[in-house]
């Protein structure tokens, strides 16, 4: 069984990260998540997770233990990553968006 699907709470908070695949692995398992709101980061996880600054240490364990003492937050930010994957992540999502590009380019 996967990690991802036996865990609640992802923690990744790389700066220097483009477009980071374990959080769209992470938001797939609907996983509450804690993340850098630079760099790629931020711009996949949008409003479905909780962003910190990796160099601040308190803000890191305060995120946690909003988490681990929340159960209702993780859960609403689990479904939301995983609603935020579905809708903009996945291959038919964007292959759709692939094939209005290509149509719009052509069509003038």
């Amino acid at each position: 069984m996967s990690v991802y699907e036996t865990s609640r709470i992802f923690v990744f908070l790389s700066s220097v990260e483009n477009f980071p695949m374990n959080l769209l692995e992470a938001m797939a398992a609907g996983m509450a998540i804690v993340t850098n709101p630079e760099t790629g980061c931020g711009e996949v996880v949008g409003d479905c997770a909780l962003k910190v600054n990796p160099d601040e240490p308190e803000d890191i364990r305060s995120s946690l233990m909003k988490l681990i003492t929340g159960p209702d937050l993780c859960d609403a930010l689990g479904r939301r990553a995983r609603q935020r994957f579905e809708q903009q992540f996945t291959w038919r999502t964007i292959a759709a968006q692939h094939d209005k590009l290509y149509r719009e380019l052509t069509a003038g």
